[in-house]
């Protein structure tokens, strides 16, 4: 091969280099307009996040911290018991962490009778129910007679 002919063959792997580039910076100047528009929600289901609530509320593009209510309270050795003391110390913590960072802070309601009591601690977002809750009501009225 001579000189015009490498110059050649290599034509296309300069062409799709150059195409990438391209395509690097469209997609980078796309990505960053999405993430001004990106919600981000840090689920807040174990005893390790909420004992480091403060510094990760304070994450620059963390929006909401988001409560799971069973996976925490499984975390914390109380399944279940969504009424202890200790769980809703917790509860008030994440609110008030959300709040101090001027993050809004939202919980996955366990009953929809909770909701008032949780506006009024600070929560701003109630989820009212989950894939898994909703499959499982579908699926219990296929099984009544």
């Amino acid at each position: 091969m001579n000189g015009a002919e490498i110059g050649q063959s290599t034509l296309p792997a300069r062409r799709a280099n150059q195409n990438r580039v391209t395509w690097r910076i469209i997609l980078g100047q796309k990505v960053t307009a999405a993430e001004e528009h990106l919600l981000s929600i840090v689920q807040t289901e174990s005893s390790r996040t909420v004992q480091n609530l403060a510094p990760i509320a304070t994450l620059k593009r963390v929006d909401i911290l988001f409560v799971g209510p069973l996976d925490l309270s499984f975390s914390m050795g109380i399944v279940g018991q969504f009424e202890a003391q200790r769980f809703v110390d917790t509860l008030r913590a994440v609110a008030s962490a959300a709040k101090n960072a001027g993050r809004a802070a939202g919980i996955l309601l366990t009953s929809p009778k909770d909701a008032a009591r949780l506006l009024e601690v600070g929560y701003t977002l109630l989820g009212c129910s989950s894939g898994g809750g909703l499959l499982r009501v579908a699926a219990q009225s296929q099984l009544e007679v």
